[in-house]
C-alpha cells in the first residue's frame, strides 16, 4: 500500500510551481478515464549513465511519459556505481518518490534494490537486468513490472543474417558486453546459437568490450594484431560497435559489423555502408512504458502473474532506408512518436495500446536446468507456484493474446516495412 502521508507531503511540497513546470495539460482520447490524473506523483528514473545516446533516449522516455501523466520527474543517474544507486533508492522516501523506473548495471544488485523499493512502498518497474531466480512475486506487489527484449532470439536472427551475407563461412569476432549482465549473457547465447547453425564460421575471439567504444577499441586492436583477416564482428552494443569499426578502419580492413541499440551514430554508419545492421531496442519506449506501468500501479491497476515479466518487440534495422527512418522518428523529431496516455490501462480500461508487441516471459523456462541459462537455485528457494502453473491454467496464452489484440497503433510500421524481414522480434 502506498504511503498516504508521504503522498500528502509530496502534494504540498510540489505545489503549483511543480504543476506549472509540466506545462500545458496533455490532451486525451475521447472516452478515456482521466480521473487518475487528478493526483500529481513523483517518479524517479534510476539509470547508469548519460554518456551515450541510448541512455539519453532512455531518460527522455521517462520525462515525456511523466509530463503526459502528471508526474514530476526526478533524474537519478548513478554513474555505474551500485553504491550511488542504492543511496538514491534509500533516500527516495525523503524526496517524496512514489514510483521508480530502473535499469540496473548488473543483475546481482537487482534483488536488494527492488526489495528496498518494496519496503518503502515505491512502485517499481525494472528493465533488462534481473537476478536469476528472483521474480516480482518474490519481492512483493510494488515490483509491478519487468520488461526485457528477447535478446537471445533477436541476436540469433541478426547474426544469422550477417553470416548469410558473408556466404556462411569466414572468421568471426564476438565482442560481449559485461559478463553477468543479463542482456550481455542473452546476446552471447544468441551468438552461440547462430554459430551452431553455421559450421563454416570460425570464431577467432570472444572478448568483453564493456558495452562501450572505449573498452572495445583496445581489445579489437588486440584481436586484429593476431588476425590479418576478419569477415564479421558482433558487438553487444552500438557504442561497442563504433569502437570495433574504428579499429578495423585504422587498419584499412573491411568486415560486416552488427550490434544492438539503434543510436544515431551507428545508424549513420549503416547508411554509409560502414556498419551492417543493428537490433533497435528503442530505449525510450521501454522507459516510457515502465513509467506507464508504475503510474497504473499507483492508480489501482493490478498486475497479473504472466504480465509481471514481459518480452517486448525489437526491430532489426538492416537497410539504409530503415536506419534513416528509425533515426528520424526516434532522434530528430521533437518528441517520441508514442501516445503515452493511450498506453495506460488506468486511463483507457478497454482501449489501452502498448504500441509495441509484448509477450509473457516464463522464468521457469528461462532459468531451468534444461535452459541455456540454467542457474543454481538459492538453497531452499522455490519458484512461486503461479509461475509454475501459468502455462497449464491458460493464463500465459491468454495474456499473450490479450497483448497482441491491444497492439494496434505501431509508430514504427514504416520503418519495419523498409527492413528486409519486416517483423517485430519478440
Amino acid at each position: 500500500m502506498v504511503n498516504t502521508k508521504r503522498r500528502e507531503f509530496m502534494k504540498i511540497a510540489a505545489g503549483l510551481g511543480a504543476m506549472s513546470a509540466l506545462g500545458a495539460w496533455p490532451r486525451f482520447a475521447f472516452g478515456a478515464d482521466n480521473s487518475a490524473l487528478s493526483t500529481q506523483r513523483v517518479v524517479m528514473n534510476s539509470y547508469p549513465t548519460k554518456d551515450n545516446d541510448f541512455m539519453r533516449g532512455w531518460a527522455r522516455g521517462v520525462e515525456e511519459a511523466s509530463a503526459a501523466l502528471n508526474m514530476v520527474y526526478r533524474d537519478a543517474v548513478y554513474n555505474q556505481s551500485t553504491e550511488q544507486q542504492r543511496a538514491s533508492i534509500e533516500n527516495a522516501p525523503l524526496n517524496s518518490i512514489e514510483a521508480m523506473v530502473v535499469l540496473f548495471y548488473d543483475a546481482a544488485s537487482s534483488t536488494e534494490m527492488m526489495n528496498l523499493a518494496q519496503q518503502t512502498g515505491i512502485a517499481a518497474a525494472n528493465n533488462w537486468s534481473n537476478a536469476a531466480w528472483n521474480t516480482p512475486l518474490d519481492i512483493g506487489e510494488m515490483y509491478c513490472a519487468y520488461q526485457t527484449s528477447n535478446d537471445v532470439i533477436g541476436t540469433q536472427l541478426s547474426v544469422e543474417a550477417m553470416f548469410e551475407a558473408i556466404g556462411g563461412k569466414g572468421k568471426f569476432v564476438n565482442i560481449i558486453g559485461i559478463p553477468g549482465n543479463s542482456a550481455s549473457d542473452m546476446r552471447q547465447e544468441g551468438v552461440h546459437r547462430a554459430l551452431k547453425k553455421y559450421p563454416g564460421i570460425e570464431m577467432v575471439a570472444e572478448v568483453s568490450g564493456g558495452f562501450n567504444r572505449g573498452g572495445t577499441l583496445p581489445v579489437m586492436e588486440g584481436v586484429l594484431a593476431s588476425h590479418s583477416k576478419i569477415d564479421a564482428v558482433y558487438c553487444a552494443s552500438d557504442d561497442s560497435a563504433i569502437g570495433a569499426i574504428t579499429a578495423l578502419e585504422a587498419r584499412k580492413m573491411q568486415a560486416l559489423v552488427t550490434s544492438v541499440d539503434g543510436i544515431p551514430e551507428l545508424l549513420d554508419l549503416i547508411k554509409q555502408g560502414r556498419a551492417y545492421q543493428t537490433l533497435a531496442l528503442t530505449g525510450g519506449w521501454f522507459s516510457a512504458y515502465s513509467t506507464v506501468r508504475v503510474f497504473d500501479k499507483l492508480n489501482g491497476i493490478a498486475t497479473s502473474v504472466p504480465e509481471s515479466m514481459l518480452y517486448a518487440g525489437t526491430i532489426l534495422l538492416d537497410t539504409p532506408d530503415s536506419a534513416a527512418g528509425y533515426k528520424a522518428l526516434t532522434f530528430e523529431e521533437p518528441k517520441f512518436p508514442f501516445d503515452y496516455t493511450l498506453m495506460s490501462k488506468a486511463l483507457n480500461p478497454d482501449s489501452w495500446d502498448p504500441q509495441n508487441i509484448l509477450a509473457p516471459l516464463d522464468p521457469a523456462e528461462l532459468w531451468s536446468t534444461d535452459s541455456w541459462n540454467k542457474q543454481e537455485k538459492p538453497a531452499g528457494y522455490e519458484l512461486p507456484e503461479a509461475y509454475k502453473t501459468m502455462r497449464t491454467d491458460g493464463s500465459f496464452d491468454k495474456t499473450k493474446q490479450t497483448y497482441a489484440d491491444h497492439f494496434k497503433k505501431d509508430p514504427y510500421k514504416q520503418v519495419r516495412d523498409a527492413t528486409r524481414n519486416k517483423k517485430l522480434i519478440v
